[in-house]
């Protein structure tokens, strides 16, 4: 959490691009490695083997000493050249990224629970297999897709919690030794984000839990506020939202669509076709509350009376006798 907090105020402070921001990146994604490779995955490496200097392959090579040593240009892991899969025979003139940053590695990749087979009890009481195909994270915990068939044959997805899982499996998995971290687990590059976590569903700079002027903007402005909602449910699955979900995502959505050029130019001449309808409406509506009134002045012949000057002795006598 420490680390995340970090990283949001860095971008809450500083310019996109800047040295501080590039810099905080790179130590959020170096400490992102070590917390999956060192406390997370689940088949830990023995301790003597945790060894930042070291070849990430693990263990004693003969190469060791002969091939030069790779440094990830994304998280800064070691690779012996001649132990990577195939090997190198020369080192990269370009940036070079290590196999598990090329392949996203993290939890929701290597969950051991993945593949597993669970019973699930049908509508008419009897019980079928059904396959662990993914994990992922919601309402910040850990959440297995559990695929089956039902008594009709209809294919069904539903959706586990860890404890559910467990309770079946038993001793056929190991425990998860930190939940809460594993559920804010970012792996390598980030895969993490595209796998079922989280972490931040807004940029920190528009976070109103990150930054002042963000939390200012959302005490005073409904429409900023219905923005960062609407954004904020878009990042949710479609299955998940409910009635009022969705309504904040079509407000967004036609606020954006308000917006763009085009479409501005047909709203505004829209509104001025509507403004000149309500217009004539009045006018007519005037008009024709007016016109009982003009008919009682005709029979009085009040309408020749006609004001030719701001003569306040001539105002007063067409007044008063209108009034009779």
């Amino acid at each position: 959490d420490d680390m995340h907090l970090l990283y949001n105020n860095a971008y809450c402070y500083n310019v996109v691009g800047s040295v501080a921001i590039n810099n905080v990146e790179k130590v959020a994604t170096v400490f992102e490695r070590l917390l999956y490779d060192w406390l997370l995955q689940p088949e830990l490496p023995p301790l003597e083997e945790l060894d930042d200097d070291k070849c990430y392959a693990g263990g004693r090579h003969p190469s060791d000493d002969e091939f030069p040593m790779l440094i990830c240009d994304k998280c800064e892991v070691k690779y012996n050249m001649n132990r990577l899969q195939p090997p190198l025979e020369r080192v990269p003139k370009n940036d070079w990224f290590c196999p598990r940053c090329v392949a996203g590695e993290c939890w929701f990749k290597r969950d051991q629970r993945i593949g597993k087979i669970v019973s699930q009890m049908l509508g008419d009481g009897t019980f079928t297999d059904a396959k662990i195909v993914s994990c992922g994270v919601m309402d910040a915990k850990l959440a297995y897709t559990v695929s089956y068939e039902n008594e009709k044959g209809t294919r069904i997805v539903d959706q586990w919690s860890l404890e559910d899982v467990d309770a079946q499996l038993g001793d056929k998995v190991p425990k998860i030794r930190f939940v809460e971290a594993v559920c804010k687990s970012l792996g390598y590059n980030n895969a993490g984000r595209d796998h079922g976590v989280t972490v931040q569903l807004l940029p920190p700079n528009v976070d109103p839990r990150f930054s002042v002027k963000a939390a200012e903007l959302a005490a005073t402005s409904s429409t900023f506020l219905e923005a960062i909602n609407g954004v904020i449910t878009m990042n949710t699955k479609a299955e998940d939202r409910n009635s009022k979900g969705w309504v904040e995502v079509f407000k967004l959505l036609a606020a954006q669509c308000a917006n763009a050029p085009d479409v501005s130019a047909e709203i505004e001449e829209y509104e001025k076709y509507s403004k000149n309808i309500y217009q004539k409406k009045a006018y007519d509506l005037g008009a024709k509350m007016a016109k009982p009134v003009l008919d009682l002045l005709k029979e009085e012949h009040l309408d020749e009376f006609v004001v030719v000057d701001d003569n306040e002795a001539d105002v007063e006598e067409v007044n008063s006798a209108r009034a009779d």
